[in-house]
């Protein structure tokens, strides 16, 4: 009898998390997430994270994310640069670090239920330690992806959103580096450090303006790849902050805690920095899209209204600022 209450005690503990096994050949690692119920994705868009072990394995399926990705970020514990697709990029993945265009064998397929992986370390080494995924579902007027192709002309709107959004990030089929650009910021950010005043120059009513730096962003006959997103109150919450080099920073007011978070300083070339719940909502342990292996001191804890970091440089600056975009 105490056993039997034993196992009720735990099964009712489990019921808000979800769990998926990742359909891999030959090993039995798992995939595991914490979010809100499936219904919460119906009629909106929706973040999910979760993590996996890699096997090496070509073709290995991650599923039950109960709706079909519109993009996914996937980072290793280890030494790997980050990786980001799009529906819109058919077979093909964006290294965020490494300046070359799109390329096969990362994430092949963003499938009905979830997504496929090649045999590429970056996604999926042999025995690789842990990898750490994003996915998003897109939904008119909340998050969008695309693409569009370079025609070199300067200050060209592209009207290719339903709405305004608060953030774009355009990743190129060429070898120049990925960037990104949020309401709070009046020059473009690069994911792997750097800026630039003249690539992502407006977020406009139905779209973004790209500028007169047309190699990163509107090369003839180059097609770029973007997503778009909106703020919407207690779910995707954006802003910034100026640093102070003081450990254990505050940052509050996002209105939910997030699930992950992206943060970069414009500071010094820092290139971002990110943290998914499934490293630990507690553990101080980031993310970089860089080939680095996980920081500490620098977002130290995901929180019920926010989050915290340390006084690295590369998300706590003196006096410099910091922007950030964060998801339920």
């Amino acid at each position: 009898m105490w056993l039997g209450l034993r196992v009720i005690r735990i099964l009712v503990l489990l019921l808000p998390f979800q769990f998926v096994m990742a359909q891999m050949p030959g090993t039995a690692p798992f995939s595991f997430w914490k979010k809100r119920s499936t219904t919460a994705c119906s009629g909106q868009s929706c973040v999910v994270v979760g993590s996996y072990t890699g096997n090496g394995v070509s073709g290995t399926a991650i599923t039950g994310l109960g709706f079909s990705p519109s993009a996914i970020i996937i980072k290793r514990d280890g030494a790997n640069a980050a990786v980001f697709k799009t529906s819109s990029m058919s077979t093909n993945s964006k290294d965020l670090n490494t300046l070359v265009a799109l390329e096969s064998n990362l994430v092949i397929s963003l499938d009905g239920d979830g997504f496929t992986l090649g045999s590429d370390a970056r996604v999926n080494a042999n025995g690789g330690g842990i990898y750490h995924w994003v996915a998003f579902k897109s939904y008119a007027g909340e998050i969008e992806v695309g693409s569009y192709v370079g025609d070199n002309t300067t200050s060209r709107d592209l009207n290719v959103t339903t709405f305004q959004p608060n953030f774009v990030a355009i990743f190129p089929d060429s070898t120049n580096k990925s960037v990104w650009r949020s309401t709070d910021l009046t020059t473009t950010m690069q994911f792997n450090g750097g800026t630039g005043a003249n690539q992502l120059t407006a977020l406009l009513a139905n779209g973004f303006q790209t500028g007169s730096d047309t190699p990163w962003v509107n090369a003839t006959g180059v097609t770029y790849h973007y997503i778009a997103i909106k703020a919407i109150a207690g779910r995707i919450s954006i802003g910034s902050f100026t640093g102070d080099a003081v450990d254990g920073k505050a940052i509050n007011g996002l209105g939910f805690k997030p699930a992950y978070l992206m943060l970069q300083t414009a500071a010094a070339s820092k290139s971002m920095a990110h943290k998914s719940t499934s490293t630990g909502d507690a553990t101080d342990s980031t993310l970089m899209v860089t080939a680095a292996a996980n920081a500490v001191n620098n977002i130290q804890s995901l929180t019920v209204d926010g989050f915290t970091v340390g006084s690295d440089s590369r998300v706590n600056p003196s006096a410099a600022a910091v922007y950030w975009i964060g998801f339920k």
